[in-house]
């Protein structure tokens, strides 16, 4: 009579081990492993390029001085273009000005696509159009290699 009780003590343990066992089978992906990373500075934008770029009434625009170091990712392409997004605190997403990288900015971050080996280091400024009383948050670097890199304000 002994046996009956430990053995369904031995049963609710093995039940209870597999049930916790079960939550135990996800996984998550880690989309920088530390082979890439991006720094940004903000820096004093201009509010008017080459005397007729403006922002948009109620915009500003904002600079950052962005640093991409490719620590270890063989023949990895950065773009200037599409890589890069500013966030405000609600979530919202700020692209990249392409006209003005392109042909108003000195010392901009390459337009289009850089490709880079490991040690390489790709720096510039970026600008971005914003609505005045945006609070910025993070800015994101994301490329089609799977790297994800979000750099907090």
């Amino acid at each position: 009579m002994q046996l009956k009780p430990i053995t369904a003590l031995i049963v609710l343990l093995l039940v209870v081990v597999s049930l916790s066992m079960g939550g135990c089978t996800s996984s998550t992906t880690n989309t920088n492993p530390a082979n890439v990373n991006v720094t940004a500075k903000a820096v004093q934008s201009p509010q008017q390029f080459n005397n007729v770029v403006t922002p948009s009434p109620g915009n500003k625009y904002v600079m950052y001085n962005l640093t991409f170091t490719n620590i270890n990712a063989p023949n990895t392409q950065v773009d200037g273009y599409f890589s890069f997004a500013l966030l405000d605190a609600n979530n919202n997403v700020y692209p990249t000005h392409q006209l003005i990288q392109s042909r108003y900015l000195s010392n901009a971050f390459p337009y289009g696509s850089t490709k880079t080996q490991p040690g390489d280091k790709v720096s510039g400024n970026m600008v971005f159009e914003v609505p005045q009383n945006a609070t910025l948050a993070k800015l994101r670097y994301h490329d089609n290699s799977g790297f994800n890199v979000t750099v907090p304000l």
